[in-house]
């Protein structure tokens, strides 16, 4: 497993910063809505508002960099970003709130988009699971930064002041576009390179199948569903709930807003750890092979946070629920990435997109939907159930491809 080209670096540390806003908003926002005049069912709107925008400027994304490249985009996003951020401490309640996550949503968009496509473009098929795997990794120390120490901070300073330091940070985002102006502005974005021979006749290991673009998107939409959107979301009200309001760790005092961001920070820090690797497992043993495990390990790892009250096995469930779910996300990048080589970019790569986004805005507003209905741990005993419904739909569905010798799919 190789290191990542330097530009591949800057980009995904460009994600990172500009992440800073939004990760800290998931941790803080279900504590603070009240203080803010917010009311908590506008919660679970504000966290999926910017994905739910995202669906539509998604595909205006595309025509953004075929029409400007890589580097202006790019570079109009992280600073609206950054401006989207400072919105969540201006006085002005539900619509201010709204509107700076509907800005964020279309900044994201197009961060995405180029950070994806620049990747792609620059690596080999063979390699491109680690290389995902990579750009996953520096990203997510972003938010990994971010939910631990900016919950700390929140904590140490309040919340307008915490939000607003961390806004100035995201900048720094804007400074490594500006030092790498001149790569971003050389890489293509209108095609891929060339298809690489895949070897996947009729008969050969399972493992090995292809995945198509329809098992790409209906796969990231339940991972995203229940990951992105329903766990983390909620991760925090059900840590109030079964931890109270304070931790004790080694002595010290702890509050919710903290623990909660030291145990959000680990789903980065274990996207830091496992995504280099797990994506280079999928470039040797097969898409399907590393999907087929860890959605098996999602579904027990869910089933436990439901289901075991315990503290100490709530926080190992977790972590390991979001061990399998940065890792399905990688691989599932890496698929839709060998799906559209040799193919124009933007339209696969942005359907898979949408596909993300809807099941990450569902999520909230599903997810507090159930909870005010039927509680926490039967909210999450329902995502067990369309976990497991979507792995044997998927299965079935590899199977059937496998045994008729179908080539994959190319349009979702």
């Amino acid at each position: 497993m190789g290191r990542p080209a330097r530009t591949d670096l800057a980009i995904s540390a460009v994600l990172a910063f500009s992440l800073f806003g939004d990760s800290l908003l998931y941790n803080v926002l279900p504590l603070y809505a009240e203080s803010l005049g917010l009311p908590l069912f506008s919660v679970g709107l504000l966290l999926s508002a910017n994905r739910w925008v995202r669906l539509l400027s998604n595909s205006a994304a595309s025509r953004v960099f075929r029409r400007w490249g890589l580097f202006w985009p790019l570079m109009a996003a992280a600073v609206l970003g950054m401006i989207s951020t400072m919105g969540y401490v201006v006085p002005g309640g539900l619509g201010v709130f709204l509107a700076a996550r509907l800005l964020w949503g279309i900044c994201w968009s197009h961060l995405r988009l180029g950070a994806f496509m620049a990747v792609v473009a620059a690596t080999a098929q063979s390699a491109l699971g680690a290389a995902m795997g990579w750009m996953h990794a520096i990203t997510r120390l972003g938010s990994a930064a971010t939910v631990l120490f900016g919950g700390l901070l929140v904590d140490v300073v309040g919340y307008h002041r915490g939000v607003f330091i961390m806004a100035v940070l995201s900048g720094g985002a804007v400074v490594l576009l500006l030092s790498y102006r001149q790569s971003l502005e050389n890489t293509t974005t209108e095609h891929f390179g060339p298809a690489e021979a895949v070897d996947d006749p009729a008969g050969s290991p399972l493992t090995h199948v292809q995945l198509s673009p329809l098992f790409c998107n209906l796969s990231i939409f339940a991972v995203s569903l229940i990951n992105t959107g329903l766990v983390m979301a909620s991760l925090s009200l059900l840590l109030r709930e079964r931890l109270g309001t304070e931790v004790v760790i080694l002595g010290a005092a702890l509050g919710i807003a903290t623990f909660s961001g030291v145990l959000h920070s680990l789903r980065w820090v274990s996207a830091f750890i496992v995504s280099p690797l797990v994506g280079g497992f999928s470039d040797r043993w097969g898409r399907w092979f590393v999907y087929l495990w860890l959605s098996v390990v999602q579904i027990a790892a869910l089933a436990a946070l439901a289901l075991l009250a315990e503290p100490v096995l709530t926080v190992l469930a977790a972590v390991v629920l979001f061990f399998a779910g940065n890792s399905l996300k990688v691989v599932l990048d890496a698929a839709i990435g060998d799906s559209v080589r040799g193919l124009s970019s933007a339209l696969v790569i942005g359907r898979f997109n949408s596909a993300s986004d809807l099941g990450a805005a569902s999520g909230p507003l599903i997810g507090y939907g159930l909870v005010a209905a039927i509680g926490l741990t039967h909210t999450y005993l329902a995502g067990v159930a369309l976990l497991i419904v979507v792995l044997a739909a998927a299965a079935a569905h590899t199977a059937e491809r496998k045994n008729t010798g179908k080539e994959a799919d190319l349009c979702p």
